[in-house]
């Protein structure tokens, strides 16, 4: 696919980001429910802040220039920081103090804001891996990797700085020479189907491609960091092709129309400690 070719598939995806659901003539009707996908900003509805929004919008606007992007990332942003707490978490996600959801926006003018969500990350998430810390998955690393670079930028600290190099230092620590960062399904899952515990050991390329994506900013921060990042990515990767991790699956899995595509897996792995 060209770069143009791509561009025009990430805006037609990115007008149902935005929830235009009736875009490009589509009729979406009301019998389409939020648990379905279609929401709104309502204080209860979290999941769809999984991925920092309003930097993507940022993003597309950068590569588009088109200002309906900006407006969407300013409109996002200002929802989001109206919903970050004192202490950093996002506040939809009710009952529970998650980090998931503390993202840092060095494009923001709310300083208190960006220092919070930093904070609350550092709290959050440790600078080294333990098999008995619970739920540990790549895009936890992921954002207190990006909360790090970013919040350095706000605030020029080397303290993010070295908490940026002591996740990029984790995900050696949790691959521990297997090339991919394998943890058990229900260290990564949080449990599995009715209870159970499977102690098969996986990956998620999806959220390794964030990673992936922080790690990249990193090292324009800290070039002596790129041969690390570099081979993390080429291990990864190789990783990821070798026929039993399950890396990768043949497109005319999903249908005759995608026959010759290769997707990566939602989850890879489903190996036996070796």
């Amino acid at each position: 696919m060209t770069s143009s070719a791509l561009l025009v598939t990430l805006q037609n995806f990115a007008e149902t980001a935005a929830r235009n659901w009736n875009f490009d003539g589509h009729s979406v009707t009301d019998q389409f429910t939020s648990a379905q996908g279609r929401w709104d900003y309502t204080d209860t509805t979290y999941e769809p802040w999984l991925f920092d929004r309003a930097d993507v919008w940022r993003m597309m606007f950068e590569l588009t220039r088109n200002t309906k992007w900006q407006t969407q990332a300013n409109s996002d942003l200002a929802y989001y920081e109206s919903r970050l707490s004192a202490d950093g978490f996002f506040l939809n996600k009710t009952g529970e103090q998650d980090t998931k959801y503390s993202y840092v926006h060095p494009w923001s003018t709310n300083t208190a804001k960006q220092t919070a969500a930093y904070n609350a990350t550092v709290a959050g998430f440790p600078n080294t891996y333990s098999t008995g810390a619970g739920l540990w998955t790549e895009r936890e690393l992921w954002v207190a990797l990006n909360a790090a670079v970013k919040y350095h930028t706000v605030s020029n600290s080397t303290a993010a700085l070295s908490r940026a190099q002591a996740m990029v230092d984790q995900w050696d620590q949790v691959c521990a020479g297997r090339k991919a960062p394998l943890v058990s399904y229900t260290q990564h899952e949080g449990g599995g189907p009715g209870g159970t515990t499977p102690s098969d050991l996986i990956s998620s390329p999806w959220m390794s491609a964030l990673y992936f994506q922080a790690a990249r900013l990193y090292i324009e921060k800290v070039p002596t960091a790129a041969n690390q990042v570099y081979r993390q990515a080429s291990d990864y990767f190789d990783w990821m092709n070798t026929p039993g991790t399950r890396g990768f699956y043949s497109g005319s899995e999903v249908g005759s129309e995608y026959a010759g595509l290769v997707f990566p897996s939602y989850l890879a792995g489903g190996l036996a400690d070796r």
